[in-house]
Order: structure tokens, then C-alpha cells, then sequence
């Protein structure tokens, strides 16, 4: 594939290869937390009104999924109560009328959260939803069941500020941690990486650009301790769906105990990129070890290691500053690429053969 850098430094190059104006949403991110809030603000809480749940279960699928995500790895360790994400139609058998379930389909029309739907309102779970319409509101309308309605229009993983806030905001609700004081620490975070990240910064200045650049012709792997897992897996994604490549995540100590091995058996090492995840505040031992299963194992097999460090005044803050950087990285890969990052055929082909 024949790489022309200077597509990148070039507006009109790349808005004719981006038909569904993607680059007009990114800069916009930083907007989607106080209308989300907004959103949730009209939906009818009396019916969680002393409700104590004794675990919270996060079901989608995709773009929509990475919102729950997101929460656990914040909150996570913190949460007096047991968070997970549920990517599948069908339901843990732990489900009952204490556990607090927050369906989450941007479309509204996902198989699996739809399947999911059904029997957490068997099982007489707490529900809330969080959609742009469809099948999923229809539900929740016949049923009485609360439901936030976010602006539809985005492809859903554009949307995440208006998926994850819903879910943080009912958890608040519920007194079970703080959201609003982090809404303007995030947002200055992204605002201040707008101004070092978009288009019209050019390459030589833009670390987003610069790196799409290194990763263009390779295969990229990227790592993580566990507590940033939802941001390798974003990278990864965006770098799916949005750029149209493969590329791999994975987490230490897991791939201590297999990964690196694979490392070994790398002999071009011209195809092979490595992006580190890192945070200032990641614990020293998940630290240590990214430290040395870089320079040790990966150096010598890779064409090159990447670390990316993120600015933010609190760890929320910070992940959504590496999702930003993540989606401004894909967004320019696509376009050294020659792709309209937008559309995604092979997942729409395979849903309506499914269908």
C-alpha cells in the first residue's frame, strides 16, 4: 500500500474521504456529558426510589458495551457492590429482583440486548435503558420501565459521553459514587487535547497524526495494565471499525503468561507496532511489569514501541483523554488508508444474513 503522509495535512482530502463528517463529531465529543445529563434529567426515578441493588449488570454489545466498560474500570475496585458487563443474549443465572440492570443499545435494536431485555424482566430485575429509540424504547414503554433517551443520529461508537453518563448518573442516584464533579475535569481534558489533536494541527504537531503515521503499515498490539483494560480494547475497536485493520489487545500480567511467548516467534519485525497504555497513577507492580515486558520481550520483535500517557486532573478525565486520542488516531488512519472511516459493511452484511 502506497502511504502519502501529506493526506493528512490536506482538509479537503480528508473530507472527500469522510462522507459521514466523523471529523465534525470528534471535536464535538466534549459536548455529549452535559446532554446526557440533560436526557437523564427527564426520565421517572420513583421506582428506584430506596432500591438497594446488590449488583449491577451492564448489557450491550459494541460501542454500546464499552460504556459499562468504562465504569468498571473506574469504579470498579471501588464500588461497594459488584459491576459487570453483560455481552451476550442470554442472562447470569444470578439475576433477581436486587440486581440492578442498565440495558444499553444505541440503535435500540440489538439481538442480544433485546434477547437479554426479555428475560431480565422475567427474572424481575431493576431495569433502565439507555437508547436513541427502536425496539429496545418500544419495550420499556409498553412496560413502564424508565428509559433515557439520547439524541440518535451517531454511529454508536461516536457516542460514548452519551451512553456512559446515563449509567453514572443512576449509580450516583443510588449513592453508590460521585459523577458531577468529574463532568468538568472531563471535559477539560478533552478540550485541551481538541487543541493539540485536530485537523488542522499539522503532522509535525500532532501526536495522533504522528502515530497513525508509525501504525498505517503494521498490525498493531496494544497492552494495558487490568485497570485500563477498556482502553486497549477501545483502541483496538476504533482501529476495527474505524480504520479498517486488524489489530489485537491485551493485558498484563495476562499475557506474561502467554503472549510474550508468542513474541518470540516473530521474525518481520517491519509488521509489528506496539502501543502502551499508560497512566501516572496505575499501580507500580502493573508498571513494573509493562516496563519490562517492553523493553525485554516485545523491543526486539517490534518496529516499534509507543507509549501513550494521557493528560486529565482525575483518572475519569484521563481514560476519556485516551478514548479521544484513540478515536483521532483511527480517524487519521483511515484516511492514510483511503477509507471512509464511517461505514461498517462487513458487520451490517453479517446482521442481515442473520436476520
Amino acid at each position: 500500500m502506497k502511504i502519502d503522509g501529506n493526506v493528512l495535512d490536506d482538509m479537503d482530502a480528508m473530507k472527500k474521504l469522510d462522507a459521514s463528517d466523523m471529523l465534525r463529531r470528534l471535536p464535538e465529543f466534549h459536548l455529549q456529558f452535559k446532554v446526557a445529563q440533560s436526557c437523564f434529567s427527564r426520565i421517572d426515578l420513583d421506582g428506584f426510589e430506596g432500591f438497594k441493588p446488590t449488583s449491577i449488570l451492564i448489557c450491550g454489545m459494541g460501542g454500546s458495551a464499552i460504556s459499562g466498560d468504562v465504569l468498571l474500570n473506574w469504579v470498579g475496585k471501588s464500588s461497594p457492590v459488584p459491576i459487570h458487563v453483560n455481552r451476550s443474549p442470554f442472562l447470569p443465572g444470578y439475576v433477581g429482583s436486587r440486581t440492578l440492570i442498565i440495558m444499553v443499545s444505541y440503535s435500540g435494536n440489538t439481538s442480544e440486548t433485546l434477547s437479554a431485555m426479555d428475560q431480565a424482566i422475567h427474572k424481575g430485575a431493576q431495569i433502565m435503558a439507555i437508547t436513541s429509540g427502536g425496539k429496545l424504547l418500544e419495550i420499556c414503554q409498553e412496560k413502564d420501565i424508565p428509559s433515557v433517551i439520547i439524541p440518535s443520529g451517531y454511529p454508536p461508537r461516536t457516542a460514548l459521553g452519551l451512553l456512559f453518563m446515563p449509567i453514572a448518573l443512576l449509580c450516583q442516584h443510588l449513592g453508590l459514587f460521585d459523577i458531577d464533579n468529574e463532568i468538568p475535569l472531563i471535559e477539560s481534558a478533552l478540550k485541551s487535547a481538541n487543541t493539540r489533536l485536530n485537523p488542522s494541527i499539522t503532522r509535525l504537531d500532532n501526536a495522533a497524526k504522528e502515530l497513525a503515521l508509525s501504525l498505517v503499515d503494521s498490525v498493531p498490539a496494544i497492552y494495558s495494565s487490568p485497570s485500563l483494560e477498556v482502553i486497549a480494547n477501545r483502541w483496538k475497536c476504533q482501529l476495527n471499525e474505524n480504520s479498517k485493520m486488524l489489530a489485537w489487545y491485551s493485558t498484563v500480567p495476562e499475557m506474561n503468561h502467554n503472549g510474550i511467548v508468542g513474541w518470540s516467534g516473530v521474525t518481520d519485525t517491519s509488521e509489528r507496532t506496539v502501543v502502551m497504555i499508560r497512566d501516572r497513577e496505575d499501580d507500580s507492580c502493573y508498571s513494573r511489569r509493562l516496563d519490562l515486558t517492553g523493553e525485554i520481550f516485545l523491543k526486539p520483535h517490534a518496529r516499534r514501541i509507543v507509549e501513550v500517557w494521557p493528560d486529565g486532573e482525575s483518572l475519569l478525565a484521563r481514560m476519556f483523554n485516551h478514548i479521544f486520542f484513540a478515536d483521532y488516531t483511527s480517524l487519521y488512519l483511515a484516511f492514510l488508508r483511503g477509507v471512509d472511516p464511517t461505514p461498517v459493511a462487513a458487520i451490517d452484511k453479517l446482521k442481515l444474513q442473520l436476520a
